[in-house]
């Protein structure tokens, strides 16, 4: 019993799972411009190119960010369910907000890494890996040496996303690639509408209303 303590005890703590499926809404097939941003946010994510380790997407509020990014941590989730070899070690997903707590954020991190101390050096040690980070709701620039974050220009590989209403906020996090998060077409708008408030909005003595409230949405 003794000798089994030992061994646990030398073996160290378990591996933390690559990425963890987020729940969230799917992209709609009737959606094509958020299904190609999504893709277009994968390619900047699949770019070797050292210069662009960390990208930024923006856009105002209430676009559809929220369900972007997660779409992207989830796509890597997929993949892995498949069979398939994903280009990183480990996904991690932290939600920033307007008033970001560093010592909430080393936890984030530190809690998905399976460490017990959360500290910017251990984080910097634990992260000697090809990780993508993705930092949602970033209202200012964050300094990763304060939070124990290498690099992605001299960590070759990793990649870090910064999601933000601003594009000075992503530039700012050192973003050399940055795209912007438009809303939906009117078109779009009308067929999402319709799916969530249901087909009666499609009667004739409504449609024209509804049409022209959903795009003010």
């Amino acid at each position: 019993m003794v000798v089994k303590d030992i061994s646990v005890a030398l073996s160290g703590p378990p591996s933390p799972e690559p990425v963890i499926e987020i729940p969230t809404e799917p992209i709609m097939e009737n959606q094509p411009s958020t299904q190609r941003k999504l893709q277009q946010m994968l390619d900047c994510i699949h770019d070797p190119d050292p210069r662009f380790g960390i990208i930024g997407e923006y856009g105002m509020g209430g676009v559809g960010k929220t369900t972007l990014v997660r779409e992207v941590n989830n796509h890597f989730e997929k993949d892995m369910a498949r069979g398939l070899k994903i280009p990183f070690e480990i996904v991690i997903m932290v939600t920033v907000s307007a008033t970001p707590n560093i010592q909430g954020i080393q936890n984030e991190i530190g809690d998905r890494l399976g460490l017990k101390d959360n500290r910017a050096n251990a984080l910097f040690k634990a992260l000697k890996k090809k990780f993508l980070l993705i930092f949602y709701d970033v209202w200012c620039k964050l300094k990763l040496e304060d939070i124990g974050i290498p690099h992605p220009r001299t960590h070759k590989g990793s990649k870090i996303l910064v999601t933000s209403r601003s594009k000075d906020t992503c530039t700012d996090m050192g973003a050399r690639k940055t795209t912007k998060m438009h809303p939906l077409s009117e078109a779009e708008s009308w067929i999402l509408f319709s799916d969530v408030a249901g087909e009666h909005v499609a009667a004739d003595g409504i449609k024209v209303f509804s049409r022209k409230n959903c795009w003010k949405l």
